[in-house]
């Protein structure tokens, strides 16, 4: 996990209803927290311990929000991994080579993890 920003144009904010996010670094870059490298053992697949895993980081990531200011979090993922954290609220942002970005307004996890 480390400090990152990521890059969100007009129109991908507003088909997200993230047009309400602001910045300091630009039009279009916004702070982020980005998680590395999060994922499991292929033997351990469909256990739940992804989703507690990803549960730990983000409970982590809204305890930092309280002290460092970003807006979302983001990640790269698989491509198998891409239905996994679409179904955990990340929209897909840009294509990096094999990797999908994703990213999470971080209100959305607090009403997440609220809920």
């Amino acid at each position: 996990m480390f400090t990152d920003y990521v890059n969100l144009t007009r129109s991908k904010r507003n088909s997200e209803g993230w047009g309400d996010v602001s910045t300091l670094l630009g039009n279009q870059h916004f702070p982020a927290i980005r998680l590395h490298y999060i994922g499991i053992d292929d033997k351990y697949r469909n256990k739940g311990l992804i989703e507690l895993l990803l549960l730990f980081a983000l409970d982590d990531c809204i305890y930092i929000s309280n002290y460092v200011g970003f807006n979302f979090v983001v990640l790269e993922a698989l491509k198998r991994s891409v239905g996994f954290f679409e179904k955990q609220n990340f929209s897909k942002v840009k294509k990096n080579n094999d990797l999908q970005i994703m990213a999470i307004k971080v209100e959305d996890i607090v009403f997440q993890l609220g809920s």
